[in-house]
């Protein structure tokens, strides 16, 4: 394990691991690999494993927080290949599914990570709300959606 203080690991790793991606150093996958936006689209998670790590000996619980983030997005990424009927039905799962696991998140976090349009994103969240899966907390501009109960 890391031996000098996990944020800095943290930060550091973070910081020349997307360098490399930008440079394409690593697996092609990786190259065009939304970094930026899974740090945005899940900032409190982020700093949350910060925090933790930097309370441990060693990095492995933001390690483990970033390969999850990659994991998932690699997973949303190569999942949109769906055609037919069924893709308006899949992008809308996809969307609560997103919204489950990052709530609090905004309709352009929702359509980067979805792969679709803020349009789309908008219309399929005004359905979620109807059906009272998914409410909005906060003000328009700083606020976002929450999924509710089943």
């Amino acid at each position: 394990m890391l031996s000098s203080p996990p944020a800095l690991n943290c930060n550091s790793s973070v910081k020349s691991g997307m360098k490399e991606m930008k440079k394409g150093r690593l697996h092609p996958v990786f190259q065009y690999l939304p970094v930026e936006n899974m740090v945005y689209a899940n900032q409190q998670g982020y700093y949350q494993a910060i925090n933790l790590s930097t309370q441990k000996p060693d990095s492995g619980i933001f390690v483990d927080f970033m390969l999850e983030e990659i994991l998932l997005t690699l997973k949303r990424h190569l999942d949109i290949s769906d055609v037919g009927v069924n893709v308006g039905v899949n992008v809308g799962v996809k969307i609560l599914e997103y919204i489950r696991r990052h709530p609090g998140c905004q309709t352009n976090a929702v359509a980067e990570a979805v792969g679709t349009t803020t349009r789309t994103v908008e219309r399929h969240i005004r359905q979620l709300r109807e059906q009272e899966k998914i409410e909005f907390r906060g003000a328009p501009k700083t606020g976002g959606y929450y999924p509710l109960s089943d």
